[in-house]
């Protein structure tokens, strides 16, 4: 699975979350659209000079500072450092709690489902480990998976094949036909996973996908799910779901 879109979601603004730790602060806030916009651009940049969120030579924390400096930066705003530290402490602990994400109400009876029917479940994500450490175990999601693998760790982003590679042996899997990744995004997730080899879902919470959109973004039309009964359903559909001799070996009965 991917993460954001697919298992939770998140809440309100990032530009009113920004200006309103700025304004706890006693320092000058942006308008929550600057912030917001100069946001985009400051996480490409950060995201070229420290890929994969630093990976193993820099913390998350230190790339967040960056990014989150460089956000206000591109806004028109150079805090003196000590406000930009209450600043980004502020920011850094808000988007680690409820305030700012929430499990979809059908996430964890899905997993509870797939699970049961002795399918091997896991995460992975364009993200640091701060979902794994904090997020997911807070909205009842961890318990749920049999791993999780962030792009920080492995130093590959979804949709390249390293990070599917990775979660083949994470999972230790050997035949990619035998895995379905669900995601959100059409680039990273379905076609990441699709030339992969993998089977893929791409899945649209808002309805944002319409029926003309299919064929030019060669989607098969059952492809392309809004909550997880239909990802039920298309599991069952295409036989999926493992062999009861496989159930066995999964759940370690003999």
């Amino acid at each position: 699975f991917d993460v954001t879109g697919t298992l939770l979601r998140f809440e309100g603004q990032l530009g009113n979350w920004y200006s309103l730790a700025a304004k706890r602060c006693g320092a000058p806030p942006p308008y929550s659209a600057h912030i917001e916009q100069a946001f985009k651009g400051a996480y490409e940049e950060t995201s070229r000079l420290y890929p994969n969120f630093g990976g193993k030579d820099m913390s998350a924390k230190d790339w967040w500072r960056q990014c989150v400096k460089i956000s206000f930066e591109r806004a028109g705003f150079h805090y003196k450092d000590k406000a930009f530290n209450c600043i980004f402490q502020r920011i850094y602990g808000i988007f680690g709690s409820h305030a700012t994400y929430s499990a979809f109400q059908d996430a964890v009876p899905f997993l509870k489902w797939a699970r049961s029917k002795g399918i091997i479940t896991g995460v992975i994500s364009n993200a640091d480990e701060r979902y794994g450490d904090s997020i997911l175990p807070m909205l009842d999601l961890h318990d749920e998976l049999d791993f999780m693998l962030f792009s920080k760790d492995v130093e590959a982003e979804k949709p390249s094949p390293l990070i599917f590679q990775a979660a083949m042996n994470r999972a230790g899997l050997d035949d990619p036909q035998t895995v379905l990744h669900i995601g959100d995004s059409l680039k990273k997730d379905y076609h990441g996973a699709k030339n992969f080899g993998m089977h893929a879902v791409l899945m649209d919470r808002f309805d944002c996908m319409k029926p003309k959109d299919f064929k030019s973004h060669h989607l098969p039309p059952h492809s392309v799910h809004s909550n997880f009964l239909e990802t039920v359903e298309w599991i069952t559909i295409n036989h999926l779901l493992p062999r009861e001799s496989e159930m066995r070996k999964t759940q370690g009965t003999p």
